[in-house]
Formats: C-alpha cells, structure tokens, sequence
C-alpha cells in the first residue's frame, strides 16, 4: 500500500512537473511567434500556457502581461481588455503603469469612455506621476467636457439666428451658459493634468471669456 501511494505521488509529481515544462514551452513559443511579429500565434500560445495554469490552479502576471502585449499589436482589443484587467487583478507591477495604459487603450478602442477613464485613475493612484497617464487621463476629461462645449456653441449659434425673437434669444442664451457652466470644471480638471496642452488652454479660456470669469478666477489668462 505504501509502496503504490508513493509511485501514486511520484507519478503526480512528474505529470505537474511535466506540466509546468509545457507552460514554459507555451510562453517560449509566444515570445517567437511575437518577435516575428505573428501576433495572432503569439496570443493563441499564452492562451494555451495561461490555460495551462489554470488547470494547475495557478496564475501568472507576467504571462498576462506578455498576452496583453501581442493582444495589443494584434489590435484585438477585447482580449487586450481582458488580459490587461487580469493582470492589474494579479498586481503584476514589474512593468509599472504600461498594464493601466494598456487597459485604457482596450476601452477606449471599444468605445467605453467610462471605464477607460477608470483605468487611467487607477493607475494614477498607484502611480501619481506617470506623466503617461495624465496626459491620456487629460485627454479623456477634455472629450467629457467638450461634450458640454459643443451644445453650449450651438445653443449660441440658436441665439444669434433668434436676435429679433427676444424671448427665444434669451433662452438659448441661458442654456448655452448652463452648458458652459458644466464644461468649465472638465477643462479645468484636463489643465491641471496637463497645463501644457494647447487644446485644453484654449476651451479653458473660450469658457472664461463666454461666463466672463474673473482674473483671479482662472487658471489660464
């Protein structure tokens, strides 16, 4: 009896052992298949070594990571998502924010705004200087306030084409200035993040100017 548990244990042994040679194999012909810029078989081959992994129970960071660059390359950006998501969960960090950028970069390609931004103020918690992050984190807040900005110029241009009609022209007057009002705080957030952005300076001042801000109030002139 001792003697079969032992060659029952010795025979589990080789097979994860076995199994773990294979996962390095996986990842070895990934990172090939990636230099040659096969980026499909280089995903299909982390794929094979994280599955690996998970019938073994274990996870690796760095592997998730090395999926989420040829997901990139390969613009295939729902797995890049996936990948990337998984591997901040893991907090594989050797690679510093490059995982939150990457995430970012997923949703923003699948057109999800919200959690593109997510990602991005994620990463800057963890890494409050990445100037990486902010520049793209400035970028996202300046789309979310432009929003405001364009009805707010519309709202004037409805405006000017109701000057004779007082009643009219006061009203879209009032709803481009609301508009203004909520694309001013976006912009200002956007400068702080990256005050060298010229996009930014100049929606920040055209917003000064229609709410006819105060000096003292602005933070561009």
């Amino acid at each position: 009896m001792k003697r079969l548990l032992f060659v029952l244990f010795l025979t589990i042994s080789v097979l994860g052992l076995n199994a773990q040679e294979t996962v390095k194999d996986f990842e070895k012909i990934g990172v090939e298949k990636f230099k040659a810029k096969d980026y499909a078989g280089s995903i299909e081959a982390f794929v094979k070594a994280l599955d690996l992994n998970t019938v073994a129970g274990t996870e690796d960071g760095a592997l998730y990571f090395k999926a989420c660059q040829a997901a990139l390359k390969a613009e295939n950006y729902e797995k890049l998502a996936i990948y990337a998501d998984k591997t901040i969960e893991l907090n594989y960090i050797d690679k510093g924010s490059k995982t939150y950028l990457y995430s970012a970069i997923a949703y923003k390609e699948l057109g999800n705004a919200e959690k593109e931004e997510a990602a991005l103020k994620s990463g800057l918690a963890k890494y409050a200087d990445d100037a990486d992050l902010k520049a793209k984190l400035a970028t996202r807040i300046l789309k979310n306030g432009n929003e405001h900005y364009d009805k707010a110029v519309e709202f004037q241009k409805l405006a000017n084409e109701n000057m004779k009609v007082q009643a009219k022209f006061d009203e879209f007057v009032a709803k481009a200035k609301e508009e203004f009002i909520l694309a001013k705080p976006f912009f200002e957030e956007s400068y702080k993040l990256n005050p060298t952005f010229e996009a930014t300076q100049t929606l920040l001042k055209a917003v000064y100017n229609n709410l006819q801000t105060p000096d003292a109030e602005r933070l561009v002139k």
